[in-house]
């Protein structure tokens, strides 16, 4: 049995931690794997909601490193929390954007330390790979089909906008679209998954605003498995599974005027909204969380478990 502790610095919630938690769980379903998970004491909480499935005798107090076969961190900023000389102690990164991966990036150096890397998107993999020592895999992220599932009620021509990372424009498309009398919900700050899944699921378009650079992002996929016809730009990260005019339309990165054009397109040619609904739900379903599990399992037995 092979010892893993997964550290992590908790200071508020995002993406990249609902993931991590995901591995978390993974991990603990592995029947060759003794997984723990480490929070810093200036963390906020011990993962609040995120890790209420974990075991709470899986949760340490001391970061004891010794202990321990291989050490799970995420991104760059997580080597700081280790060691130079880790007595042989295994790294597992988990690599989640293509930050880390620019040389003009001050966590680029974290690259020359050996690790096994995991990245979340052919993209992520093709820009890490060439600079990181030690291997480099890819898993791409799954989602839970049964939390986002494309059981529900929805509302005709309804119009739900994410807005976390792009509050101006998601502002203004939201006022917009009232002026034009349209059933609009526009959200700016995270909520619940559950609720984040219910409101995907009453929606008929859910436009999810993001960076021009993403290792992948998931909320787009999330309204495809909700069967929301779908608006993202190219975010290099979801080009896997964000095709134009197939799975869903790609308006300008940060453009109004893109954006309303093809929400009206959508409200106006309900053949093509179907189309987009049903195509993104079907790429959705090749994302299901247990292909991620199956692959990380695979990954552990060759680099930590069998070694």
């Amino acid at each position: 049995m092979k010892k893993i502790l997964f550290l992590r610095d908790f200071k508020k919630i995002h993406g990249g931690h609902i993931k991590f938690r995901d591995y978390f769980l993974h991990a603990l379903k592995h029947p060759g794997v003794d997984s723990y998970v480490y929070f810093t004491p200036d963390s906020i909480s011990q993962g609040g909601d995120l890790y209420a499935e974990a075991p709470r005798d899986r949760f340490v107090a001391q970061m004891q490193i010794d202990d321990y076969d291989a050490l799970f961190i995420a991104g760059g900023k997580n080597w700081k929390m280790l060691p130079e000389n880790l007595n042989g102690t295994k790294i597992i990164n988990l690599m989640q954007d293509f930050d880390n991966a620019d040389p003009e990036d001050e966590q680029f150096a974290n690259l020359k330390r050996k690790a096994l890397r995991i990245c979340v998107s052919e993209q992520v993999y093709d820009a890490v790979a060439p600079h990181a020592a030690g291997e480099t895999v890819m898993i791409k992220y799954g989602i839970p089909l049964d939390v986002f599932s494309a059981k529900a009620e929805k509302r005709q021509n309804s119009i739900f906008i994410w807005a976390r990372k792009n509050k101006t424009l998601g502002k203004s498309l939201a006022l917009e679209l009232q002026k034009r009398d349209r059933d609009v919900t526009m959200l700016k700050d995270f909520v619940s998954r559950a609720e984040f899944a219910r409101i995907l699921g009453e929606s008929d378009i859910f436009v999810a605003l993001c960076y021009a650079r993403e290792g992948f992002y998931l909320p787009a996929l999330e309204g495809m498995a909700r069967r929301c016809a779908v608006l993202c730009s190219d975010a290099i990260g979801n080009r896997g599974f964000c095709m134009h005019n197939e799975t869903c339309l790609m308006p300008e990165h940060d453009h109004f005027d893109s954006h309303l054009a093809m929400i009206e397109q959508l409200l106006a040619d309900k053949n093509l909204k179907t189309r987009l609904q049903q195509r993104g739900y079907e790429m959705a379903q090749t994302y299901a969380m247990q292909y991620e599990r199956e692959n990380l399992h695979r990954v552990l037995d060759e680099h930590i478990v069998n070694q």
